[in-house]
């Protein structure tokens, strides 16, 4: 079993720049999912290579100093090591052939715990270009409640009323703002008009009724 041990530094977020040809790695510095959930962890190489015949580590971090020495997933010599694999990470971890090919790395871990919450590090050895990467894993009751309270924070505006005055001109109030839609005036004084394209609109005027400002 080889085991690879690694010391980042605990603010590195964007790969270096290796000494083969410039490269650099580029993945997402954070990644949230609920308990359950499969991640799948996406990185590219800039330039693109062929990376199939590199080694690549997917390592946790042991401890708040920034070592990386529990193998979460290893690929060297053309094949996967499972054999140096934490033993919680063993068998739900898949690593994307094709993509190692096209330049890119792509991992997925299968049904995460709350356990699987860590910083990360995927490692490309021959062009010492690493990346660390936060991953939050939360249940599925607070996912749950985070997704209810966006859904009722949202939706579309709701129109409060619609009104016309002597000025020739067409009030809309939706939500904390009024529309008033100028129009020129009309033969029919008390007519009701459906709509301000109906009557040739002028201009548009937007008031925020949340400003204490008085109306001009």
């Amino acid at each position: 079993m080889m085991k690879v041990v690694l010391l980042v530094s605990s603010f590195l977020c964007v790969a270096p720049l290796s000494e083969a040809g410039g490269h650099r790695l580029t993945c997402p510095q954070t990644i949230d999912a609920a308990e359950g959930d499969d991640v799948i962890i996406r990185c590219g190489l800039d330039p693109p290579v062929d990376l199939s015949a590199y080694t690549l580590d997917v390592a946790r971090e042991r401890d708040d100093h920034g070592y990386y020495d529990n193998d979460v997933h290893s690929y060297r010599n053309g094949k996967d090591q499972p054999d140096d694999q934490m033993d919680g990470y063993r068998g739900r971890t898949t690593l994307n052939h094709e993509d190692l090919i096209r330049g890119n790395v792509t991992l997925k871990i299968s049904s995460v715990t709350l356990s699987d919450s860590g910083k990360y590090i995927v490692f490309l050895k021959n062009l010492a270009a690493p990346f660390v990467i936060n991953i939050t894993v939360v249940s599925k009751d607070q996912a749950n409640r985070t997704k209810r309270n966006d859904s009722s924070t949202s939706g579309p505006p709701v129109e409060e009323e619609t009104e016309s005055d002597h000025r020739g001109e067409i009030c809309k109030k939706t939500n904390n703002f009024t529309m008033r839609y100028l129009r020129p005036p009309t033969t029919e004084e008390d007519g009701d008009p459906h709509s301000a394209a109906e009557h040739g609109v002028r201009g548009l005027v937007v008031r925020d009724d949340t400003q204490s400002s008085p109306q001009p």
